[in-house]
């Protein structure tokens, strides 16, 4: 059997084993619920025990969000998981388990490179807006740019693994004090950075090579303390600049072997339509047929409409319409995900931030609540696959 099929059904094995311990009664299939039983956090790190309680009422079982290497380790040699910590342990205090996306390089590991390659006046100029453009102590530096950010990016990713794993000191310790008598929720999943097709997340430019080789240091550094470990691609979206699919393809063309480096393939299909979404799913089957590499379970990590009046953006639905989206993409994904290999569907966003994003207006106004943690209608619609609360 070659690395790719052992890896693949050893992956399938465990889903499945995932799907069944996991997923509860369900108005639809219980394999739908848990297939859809995932939202982000990507606008807010406080999530306190009723928001988690919450969330599990409605059949979320997975949770999907940001490790900043910037944060954990602002100085070289400290870390803090404090604010980590209350996240994580707050979520699985209610059976919600994190999917971490690891992103991020401080400033100090990169310090040779410029504070900020997209100057004001050069985007201002171009009519850019930045999508992503951490600042202070941040940046979007793939960390294997020079040797101490290689070096200690491996640092890190082991002492996470170490930390939140299987067996981690956070559950043995922190967690049992934080929360006594929980059942730990051990992270099984990682994903290698976010949205490397736009340069605003991957600083100065979209690089394939360069992300191909942070994969598979990431990999090796996370089964080297966890050889169970599963590791997702970052999320690439399909309708922007660079093409999602022209990434992952790039990716298969430029490293032979490399999906012995991962377990899931990510992707942030949006589109103002149901049927574009699904077509850009399909079209990515197909490049994976092309690569040989056809049983790779899809994660559609991000996807989501808008609550915001409908003649703002494409994506913008409005509250009932951002609903009808859900519901009839959800239904679609469900007739498809044999052929797609559709494993886990993760709903952007939770819960609306506070105020408007400058860089992403619809993207304020994606969660399933709002700010005030008023249900919108999209959240009746989203249990109608998760959940048989009423």
């Amino acid at each position: 059997m070659s690395g790719r099929s052992a890896r693949a059904s050893l992956a399938t094995l465990i889903v499945g084993l995932v799907l069944l311990a996991g997923a509860g009664p369900a108005t639809a299939s219980t394999s739908s619920a848990g297939i859809f039983g995932s939202v982000n956090l990507a606008f807010y790190r406080a999530v306190h025990v009723p928001d988690a309680a919450l969330m599990a009422s409605g059949g979320i079982r997975t949770a999907r969000l940001s490790f900043d290497w910037f944060g954990v380790e602002a100085n070289k040699g400290n870390y803090y998981w404090g604010t980590l910590d209350r996240v994580v342990g707050n979520l699985a205090s209610q059976g919600v388990t994190v999917t971490p996306v690891l992103f991020g390089t401080p400033r100090w590991a990169v310090s040779d490179l410029p504070v900020n390659p997209f100057p004001e006046r050069a985007m201002a100029a171009r009519g850019v807006i930045p999508y992503s453009r951490p600042s202070g102590n941040a940046t979007a530096y793939p960390p294997v740019m020079t040797s101490e950010a290689r070096a200690g990016w491996k640092r890190f990713l082991s002492a996470a693994v170490q930390r939140y794993g299987p067996g981690g000191t956070y559950w043995t310790v922190d967690y049992q004090l934080a929360h006594p008598g929980a059942t730990p929720q051990p992270i099984q999943t990682w994903q290698i950075w976010n949205e490397p097709n736009i340069p605003y997340a991957f600083w100065p430019a979209v690089n394939v090579k360069r992300y191909g080789k942070l994969l598979m240091l990431s990999t090796r550094a996370i089964r080297a303390v966890d050889p169970g470990a599963l590791i997702a691609t970052a999320g690439v979206p399909g309708r922007v600049k660079f093409r999602g699919l022209r990434f992952v393809k790039d990716l298969y063309d430029r490293f032979h072997g490399i999906g012995r480096f991962f377990n899931y393939i990510a992707f942030h299909p949006y589109a103002p339509t149901v049927a574009g979404s699904i077509r850009q799913l399909r079209r990515l089957r197909g490049v994976l047929r092309h690569h040989n590499d056809p049983a790779v379970p899809l994660w559609v990590s991000e996807i989501g409409w808008s609550s915001g009046p409908p003649s703002k953006s494409q994506l913008d639905k409005g509250r009932r319409g951002q609903a009808k989206m859900l519901q009839a993409y959800f239904r679609a994904l469900e007739r498809d995900r044999a052929r797609l290999h559709l494993r886990r569907v993760s709903w952007f966003d939770w819960r609306d931030p506070k105020h408007n994003d400058p860089d992403c207006g619809w993207c304020a106004r994606a969660g399933l609540f709002d700010w005030h943690h008023q249900p919108k209608p999209a959240w009746d619609a989203f249990r109608v696959f998760t959940s048989t609360a009423p």
